[in-house]
């Protein structure tokens, strides 16, 4: 009988060996292969590497997208659309990103896209985006 077999007829078979040295001279249980592989350095977190996320607060004909990455909540008035516009949420311009939300403009574009790819999955699945300089624009694909 093949050793690995040795497990169905109710015996231990390890799936190695164990040397004299590791069972008998360790001190020390070895280390499990998945804490040599993980990685305990820490490097800065871009804006794509942080937990981003969308929350909603919901004021009848509108309300506030509110932007969260840990770093900063950025809250955006949104409204619902007419037609095949599902909703407008109103963005910051290019000049007025940095005062309005404490953000370099260079993450302007990455941070507006993950609003509006997340949005459209929380709430208006089969839709589409188009991005201003003043706003978000969600389209349904559906036809009526």
């Amino acid at each position: 009988m093949h050793w690995l077999a040795d497990v169905h007829s109710g015996g231990f078979a390890p799936a190695f060996t164990l040397s004299f040295h590791d069972s008998e001279c360790s001190r020390k249980p070895p280390m499990p292969i998945a804490s040599v592989v993980s990685c305990k350095c820490t490097k800065p977190k871009l804006t794509t590497e942080l937990e981003q996320k969308l929350e909603y607060i919901n004021e009848g004909r509108g309300g506030y997208v509110v932007y969260k990455d840990g770093q900063t909540d950025i809250k955006l008035f949104f409204e619902y659309g007419g037609g095949n516009c599902v909703a407008i949420i109103y963005v910051p311009t290019v000049n007025e990103w940095t005062n309005k939300t404490n953000r370099p403009i260079a993450e302007r574009n990455s941070i507006l896209t993950f609003v509006a790819e997340q949005a459209i999955k929380d709430q208006a699945p089969r839709s589409y985006y188009e991005l201003s300089d003043t706003c978000i624009e969600i389209f349904t694909n559906e036809t009526n």
